[in-house]
């Protein structure tokens, strides 16, 4: 009876240390691969480049982006001023940027 009692036991600690090292590996995958968030706030408005493809006009939705490097340009012709920034977000991260352009 001791017996089986022991393996009842190491059985249920077994599958719970399996399952631990799984959900944690899996979690750790998914957050390298979690995007981004950038929110882009320009006074008092501009058109907005990510990376090379148009976002449109602010006021924007906050962009979901890849982990990373990326190039944000803005353009405001009103003001004939162009502004090139460069912003590195982490997985999940919510960056904003905040930008006040003026006539140079």
């Amino acid at each position: 009876a001791a017996k089986k009692s022991d393996e009842e036991g190491a059985k249920p600690a077994a599958s719970k240390k399996s399952d631990d090292g799984k959900s944690a590996e899996a979690a750790k995958s998914d957050d390298s691969k979690k995007p981004a968030t950038l929110t882009i706030k320009v006074s008092p408005w501009a058109q907005v480049w990510v990376d090379g493809k148009s976002k449109g006009m602010t006021p924007l939705e906050p962009l979901q982006l890849k982990p990373g490097k990326h190039t944000v340009r803005l353009e405001n012709k009103d003001l004939n001023v162009k502004r090139t920034e460069t912003v590195t977000l982490k997985p999940g991260e919510e960056g904003e940027l905040k930008i006040k352009l003026s006539q140079q």
